[in-house]
């Protein structure tokens, strides 16, 4: 199939984590057989203001994707007045799509990241030309409420001009429907994980080294990371043979080191800013288990790539850990329950041989690989 991806955001050289999984299924579709273009027409931020490229229409080809983009930068304000960024983002799309070769824009489908503002963008393209339109949705903004009045009125415009309205977890999907009634057209289709992150059977069983748990994400308050710090230090007070390492940066981080000084922690949790993907892979591959106790999750692909590398984790009730967490692969709890997570650390701990870190990977692999996740969305596609 020839397929037109349009990203709401998409990595920078300045950002080059922003967007990354849409960059990645576009790359993955590709390399299973479809022909895939990207029009990449969101805005860039601060880090890109200087950006040689803003302002002019750019191509490349990465993995056997054309990459086409016109991007602007936000200059703080643009990307926040939703009129203004909706019609710029309309406009610049339409500019480039106009500028491909007519054989380059028979495209069998448009498939657009994020409902604004490329979902609803979209839906003009797609107006205009005829091509289907599929939309997948990533924000987390529904399962904690954050829409506006004119938010919602985008987000029904966007399902009810789409073929397909794909969440990534059925959490996600449950709040659409009840944000949006009227949807008969929701999908339920998670991420993939990179395939950097693999099963390596290279921890052996030694009593005498330390049993490290692990976590990823922002500083940030619905992380919980400080939550996290202080039940696990009740959970181990006694226990010297026990780490907890964290991966992520933020506004928080900073107060979170001070917390862990104050407390006297420094010899138990370790913070350790960001990692690049070789090196977080590595990460996950070298410790017993994962733990992530946030309040929200759309998806939570961090859960998938520990569980890809064969490690069991420690999730909350958060919307996208629902669908991923099971008694073989980890232990589910209630958000901000703090006699539940103390109980969840001592009995992963004490318990660790329970799990099957072979039939975790292979479990994970099964679910949310590339090889399953496209094979998915191309049914999906050939079906509508």
């Amino acid at each position: 199939m020839k397929i037109l991806i349009l990203p709401s955001w998409f990595p920078s050289r300045g950002n080059p984590l922003n967007g990354i999984f849409f960059k990645e299924q576009a790359e993955a579709l590709a390399k299973y057989g479809h022909e895939v273009t990207i029009i990449d027409t969101s805005f860039h931020g601060r880090k890109d203001i200087f950006n040689g490229n803003n302002f002019r229409i750019t191509h490349r080809i990465e993995e056997g994707v054309n990459i086409y983009a016109l991007k602007i930068p936000s200059f703080w304000i643009l990307s926040r007045i939703l009129p203004l960024s909706i019609f710029i983002y309309k406009t610049l799309l339409f500019k480039v799509f106009r500028k491909l070769n007519p054989s380059e824009r028979q495209f069998d489908l448009i498939h657009a990241h994020s409902f604004y503002p490329a979902g609803y963008c979209a839906s003009y393209l797609s107006r205009e030309t005829g091509i289907p339109l599929f939309i997948t949705e990533h924000s987390s903004d529904f399962v904690e409420k954050k829409l506006s009045a004119n938010y919602l009125k985008i987000l029904r415009h966007a399902i009810l001009h789409s073929r397909r309205f794909i969440c990534v977890s059925t959490r996600l999907k449950a709040s659409i429907q009840q944000t949006v009634p009227e949807a008969q057209n929701l999908e339920v289709i998670p991420n993939i994980f990179s395939s950097d992150f693999t099963y390596l059977p290279n921890r052996k069983n030694d009593k005498n080294r330390d049993f490290l748990f692990l976590s990823v994400g922002f500083f940030k308050e619905g992380k919980r990371h400080q939550f996290s710090i202080s039940c696990f230090a009740e959970a181990f007070k006694h226990k010297d043979n026990v780490r907890f390492e964290i991966v992520g940066t933020g506004n928080l981080f900073e107060s979170t080191q001070e917390t862990i000084k104050s407390n006297g922690l420094e010899n138990k949790v370790r913070l350790l800013g960001s990692l690049n993907r070789t090196d977080l892979a590595a990460k996950m591959q070298e410790c017993d288990a994962f733990i992530l106790a946030s309040a929200a999750e759309t998806f939570g692909v961090v859960y998938v790539e520990a569980m890809a590398c064969g490690k069991p984790v420690i999730a909350t009730k958060n919307g996208g850990a629902n669908d991923i967490v099971n008694p073989n692969n980890g232990i589910l709890i209630d958000v901000d329950n703090r006699e539940q997570l103390v109980g969840a650390f001592s009995y992963l701990y004490e318990h660790i041989e329970d799990f099957n870190p072979q039939q975790i990977a292979t479990d994970c692999y099964n679910k949310y690989s590339e090889e399953a996740v496209i094979k998915r969305l191309t049914e999906l596609y050939s079906s509508h």
